[in-house]
């Protein structure tokens, strides 16, 4: 089996999206109603994503985009990784995140960051394989602002 990973591209929204639902689905217990094909095109600008092809399909995906802090400056924040299951324990997350650290690297950013819950066993597995620091009481925050 050949595992294309490549940069995300327009064209590929429909599956991206439709790999996040399938990981809200499986993972959380709930649908996404909130984005759409028409809106993540819309916002193609303001994100990056990487995908993992089989046979033309895309089966993988991950989505990030800049950011800046106070205390260090330029950063990527890491949103969303997910691989079909029929495909795990193959390397392919691996692969992604690898794929994100070196676009990272190759734009002179030197930090990512991201949020993960305390029972996300197996993605901390992926992401302390990698060498990531994962610290404790970390909680992700948000407001929605009404239009």
């Amino acid at each position: 089996m050949e595992v294309i990973v490549r940069a995300g591209e327009e064209s590929d929204v429909p599956d991206i999206l439709r790999l996040v639902r399938n990981h809200a689905k499986e993972d959380y217990n709930f649908d996404i109603e909130e984005n759409s094909v028409e809106k993540m095109r819309k916002e193609f600008d303001f994100f990056r994503s990487v995908v993992a092809e089989v046979d033309q399909k895309i089966i993988g995906m991950a989505i990030y985009s800049f950011t800046y802090r106070t205390w260090r400056g330029q950063g990527i924040y890491f949103d969303d990784i997910f691989v079909e299951k029929s495909y795990r324990k193959q390397g392919i997350g691996t692969q992604l995140m690898e794929f994100m650290l070196n676009d990272a690297k190759n734009v002179g950013i030197d930090r990512i960051y991201w949020m993960t819950s305390e029972n996300n066993v197996k993605g901390r597995a992926l992401y302390e394989k990698i060498g990531a620091n994962i610290m404790p009481g970390k909680c992700d925050c948000n407001i929605g602002i009404k239009k």
